[in-house]
């Protein structure tokens, strides 16, 4: 290893900082990106198992959006290349995603628009 070796490199535990920058520097594409990444998540499950709650979505989206960071910050570690850094903004946006995903699975249901455009486009 070398000798500027440090895990700070890594990842950030600031929770803002990154969004903050991002939006100083007009990057757009870094917030949407989190934020559309786990957006369909919700949706399809929602989908598929109609009684789950959102609880369990969260916690199953949530796991899901920690086992990226740490795989981002277990590869970078070992590399020694800091090309991810894990971020806590990339959790909270990607949560944002998930909360906006669960609110329009829910529109959808409510709405029943799933079940016309799927009853619509069977065979008859």
């Amino acid at each position: 290893m070398s000798s500027s070796f440090t895990v700070e490199k890594f990842y950030n535990i600031i929770p803002l900082k990154a969004i903050m920058t991002a939006i100083d520097r007009k990057y757009w594409i870094q917030i949407f990106g989190n934020i559309v990444l786990l957006l369909p998540m919700p949706i399809f499950v929602k989908l598929c198992w109609k009684d789950i709650n959102f609880k369990i979505i969260f916690l199953v989206c949530l796991g899901t959006c920690l086992f990226i960071e740490l795989s981002q910050f277990t590869l970078d570690f070992i590399t020694d290349y800091p090309n991810k850094v894990a971020d806590i903004d990339d959790v909270i946006l990607n949560m944002l995603g998930v909360f906006i995903g669960w609110m329009f699975a829910m529109l959808l249901r409510k709405t029943n628009l799933v079940k016309e455009l799927l009853q619509e486009n069977l065979p008859s």
